[in-house]
């Protein structure tokens, strides 16, 4: 079985507070699907974008789901997947729905 999609959410969000705080960025306003990461209206440098994808796998890989974000299929997108909140989750959800009954889940 894999994360519904406000379960991947919530570790963004978990997540993007925990990067915010430990590279001193602030977060003006609640974080939502439209909160932007990286690119033109990004609150994310690419060092605080590495610590965020960091910091979402090692969640999901301490629930069981062994993904790499940060991959060839990521970068090679029309749209990034690093846009904003929604785009992000958006990513990780196909990558864990791609994964299939071989997801690696331990159960």
């Amino acid at each position: 079985m894999t994360l519904e999609r406000d379960e991947i959410f919530e570790i963004i969000q978990y997540s993007l507070k925990e990067t915010a705080e430990v590279n001193d960025i602030a977060l003006e306003e609640e974080i939502s699907e439209k909160t932007p990461l990286y690119g033109q209206k990004g609150l994310l440098d690419s060092i605080a974008l590495v610590g965020l994808v960091a910091s979402v796998e090692e969640r999901l890989g301490e629930m069981g789901y062994n993904v790499t974000i940060a991959s060839e299929k990521a970068f090679s997108r029309i749209t990034s997947p690093f846009l904003n909140v929604r785009t992000l989750a958006n990513f990780v959800k196909e990558l864990l729905d791609g994964q299939g009954n071989s997801h690696h889940r331990n159960e």
